[in-house]
Order: C-alpha cells, then structure tokens, then sequence
C-alpha cells in the first residue's frame, strides 16, 4: 500500500475519516463531537486537533 500511494493504511483511513466528518460537519445536524465518535475518533479533541493539522482550519459546524 506504501509503495501505490506513499502512505501507510492508517493514514489512507484517517484521511478518509477527516473527509467525513468534513462532509457531516457541512450538513449541520451534528456537533463536532458528535461527529468526532461518529468517524471513528475516540476524543474529540484529539479528532480537533488532527482535523486542524489535516485542513489548516478548527472544525466547526456549517452554522457557526
């Protein structure tokens, strides 16, 4: 998997978590925590900051 994409398999899953959540983030209907246990994460601050380092930008709900 390494040598297809340069990254390892947890990193091609925790992309593809921060992705989610990015989309469930821009309905609006859940919080970021919410959304944090709903991908996967165990804490939501710990998702907050990988969410930060992965798109430069804290995760916020559509409506705030």
């Amino acid at each position: 998997m390494k040598t297809l994409t340069d990254k390892s398999p947890v990193e091609i899953l925790s992309e593809f978590r921060l992705h989610k959540a990015q989309t469930l983030l821009a309905e609006g209907s859940m919080t970021v925590a919410e959304v944090a246990y709903s991908v996967g994460f165990n804490d939501p601050s710990y998702f907050s900051r990988k969410y930060k380092t992965f798109f430069g930008a804290n995760p916020l709900k559509k409506n705030e």
